[in-house]
């Protein structure tokens, strides 16, 4: 944590899993209790993401999650004022995902992955 910071630090952990227990249990073992926020629902997850500094997925288990989307869109709003930066790394942006998240790029890596697990080269 961070010591004698002009604004008070926090800690905000959205969701919950299989090691909530065993993290709730380091958070107290640490004191650092009153420094840490758990949000178990993601109801409002966008109201608090927009709170956040730095935002960090810790998931291993998800792709491309709606968190690290609504994540992304608060920092495009945050970091781009200029109107015409804006409209290039918009313009950017939609390119890259229409090349990157498209469905044909989608079966190639399923088909790809698939190929690879009847070889038996992807345990």
């Amino acid at each position: 944590m961070l010591e004698g910071t002009a604004e008070p630090v926090y800690l905000v952990i959205t969701g919950q899993g299989p090691e909530m227990e065993n993290l709730r249990r380091e958070i107290a073992e640490l004191g650092i209790g009153e420094r840490v926020r758990i949000y178990r629902t993601e109801r409002d997850r966008f109201d608090v993401i927009r709170s956040y500094d730095i935002f960090v997925l810790s998931s291993l288990q998800e792709g491309l999650s709606n968190a690290l989307v609504e994540a992304l869109a608060k920092a495009l709003a945050e970091f781009v004022n200029d109107p015409e930066r804006r409209r290039i790394v918009g313009q950017t942006a939609v390119v890259h995902a229409r090349h990157e998240f498209s469905m044909e790029r989608m079966v190639e890596e399923h088909h790809h992955a698939y190929r690879l697990l009847v070889n038996g080269k992807l345990t």
